[in-house]
């Protein structure tokens, strides 16, 4: 296939992807989350974000606050959170 063919997707910054993480530990933390509580929520959204697409990981969030997991005030911080690590590939 030729270089124009290949469709970019936002995908989470693997070189920053510890910084992500902390950042993303912090917002939990700030919102009351414990580590046990955070730590698959975590995991799921940098496993989405770096493996299928930011998009993904956003409607992963967003599932998570229609279910009262998290907040709208958490969910919108981990989404402009996304927004600031992405990377098209």
């Amino acid at each position: 296939m030729r270089r124009s063919e290949y469709q970019r997707v936002a995908m989470l910054d693997l070189r920053r992807e510890n910084s992500f993480n902390y950042d993303l530990t912090e917002i939990f933390t700030n919102a009351g989350f414990s580590e046990e509580e955070a730590a698959p929520i975590i995991a799921n959204i940098t496993a989405k974000g770096s493996r299928i697409s930011l998009k993904e990981a956003k409607d992963y969030v967003k599932r998570m606050q229609e279910e009262d997991h998290i907040g709208q005030e958490t969910c919108n911080r981990i989404c402009s959170l996304m927004d600031r690590y992405r990377k098209y590939r």
